[in-house]
């Protein structure tokens, strides 16, 4: 059984969905972080990305990627059992394996059942493919979107979000797996203040953030290199960025800084 499904963007795109070719050709986050965790849904171009950076580096970027993971199923987990229904991922990646760590529809279902609603946004067409094709997506509590967080606007107010799967009247836990990590600061205050605007009370706004180190700062000139700025921060700058919007502050553990706000 398919999720509810859009087959057209929600916002501009940063690459053309229909550009398959390049989906070989060059390097993607979504895949680089499969890559990490230990998956298969990677390509040769991915895992070229990844190759010379080093045994303690790789593992670094890996224990960053699985604990931005568990940081998501547990607040996702704390939600739910508050009684939040209603999920928002912003900036989805592939499906993780099962046993090592449940996906955000997973969590809200064993709690509520038909009457959660999780809706995952990515700007990646595989992911957006991969996450059609998972089996166990109830298609009335779950909504896969093609869009680009960037364009945060444009993307809360498509009918692909709301009102026809989250109800803004009621609360919304909204995730930021990394996601901020792929806008400039700019961009990356926008987004954020754009949120916690648009959200009602009640919810909850989550993220997570990779801290400048020497494995950080190679990966993010090899993605400059692929056409991509990834820019990881320092908790300074992440507390700065946090700290504006109303976050108490953030916690870092395992190259990865981590802060949750309740609006």
């Amino acid at each position: 059984m398919s999720p509810h499904i859009h087959d057209e963007p929600a916002t501009p795109m940063r690459r053309a969905p229909a550009d398959w070719r390049s989906l070989f050709l060059d390097p993607a986050p979504a895949r680089v972080d499969d890559r990490l965790r230990g998956g298969i849904d990677n390509y040769d171009v991915d895992r070229k990305l990844l190759a010379g950076l080093g045994a303690a580096a790789i593992g670094e970027l890996s224990d960053a990627v699985r604990a931005s993971d568990r940081h998501t199923a547990s607040v996702a987990e704390q939600a739910a059992r508050q009684g939040i229904r209603q999920a928002l991922v912003l900036g989805a990646g592939l499906p993780i394996v099962r046993s090592a760590c449940p996906e955000v529809h997973e969590v809200f279902a064993r709690h509520h059942g038909w009457d959660a609603g999780v809706v995952y946004v990515t700007d990646d067409s595989l992911v957006w493919g991969q996450l059609r094709m998972m089996s166990d997506v109830p298609p009335v509590c779950a909504d896969i979107v093609l869009g680009d967080s960037r364009h945060i606007e444009t993307l809360l107010s498509s009918p692909h979000i709301s009102p026809t799967f989250l109800d803004p009247g009621l609360p919304i836990v909204v995730f930021l797996p990394g996601t901020l990590a792929w806008m400039s600061d700019r961009q990356a205050r926008h987004v954020i203040a754009t949120l916690l605007g648009w959200l009602p009370p009640g919810s909850v706004l989550t993220l997570t953030h990779p801290i400048t180190s020497q494995a950080t700062r190679a990966l993010s000139l090899r993605w400059e290199s692929a056409g991509l700025h990834w820019q990881p921060r320092t908790h300074d700058a992440v507390d700065a960025l946090f700290c504006a919007a109303g976050f108490a502050g953030t916690v870092v553990a395992s190259g990865l800084a981590t802060a949750t706000h309740t609006v």
